[in-house]
C-alpha cells in the first residue's frame, strides 16, 4: 500500500507540475513536506478509495479481493512457469548420451 501511495503520488507531482512533465520535475528544488501542491497529490491519491469505501465497504472488499487474487496468480502461477521458460530458451541443449 506504501509504495502504491509513494508511485502515485509522484506520478501527479510529475504530470500536474507546471511546466510539464518529469523534466521540470528534476530540474526545480523539492516541495516542502507540507505544501500545498503535496496536499493535493495525497488528496487525488487517498480521496478515491476513500469516497468507494465509505460509500459502500462491500464493494470495496471485493474490489481488494480481485485485485489480491489476480496479483497471487500471476506471482504464483504464471510467473515461475514463464521464468522457467525463458531460462530454458537461453541455454544451449544438452546432449545426454
Amino acid at each position: 500500500f506504501i509504495g502504491f501511495l509513494l508511485a502515485l503520488t509522484d506520478f501527479f507531482q510529475d504530470a500536474l507540475r507546471p511546466g510539464g512533465g518529469a523534466a521540470a520535475s528534476t530540474a526545480s528544488a523539492p516541495d516542502s513536506p507540507l505544501s500545498l501542491s503535496r496536499v493535493r497529490d495525497f488528496g487525488l491519491t487517498l480521496a478515491p478509495p476513500l469516497a468507494v469505501a465509505c460509500y459502500d465497504p462491500s464493494l470495496f472488499f471485493q474490489a481488494i479481493d480481485k485485485a489480491g487474487a489476480f496479483g497471487v496468480s500471476m506471482l504464483f502461477g504464471l510467473l515461475p512457469a514463464w521464468m522457467a521458460l525463458a531460462r530454458r530458451s537461453t541455454e544451449s541443449p544438452v546432449l545426454v548420451r
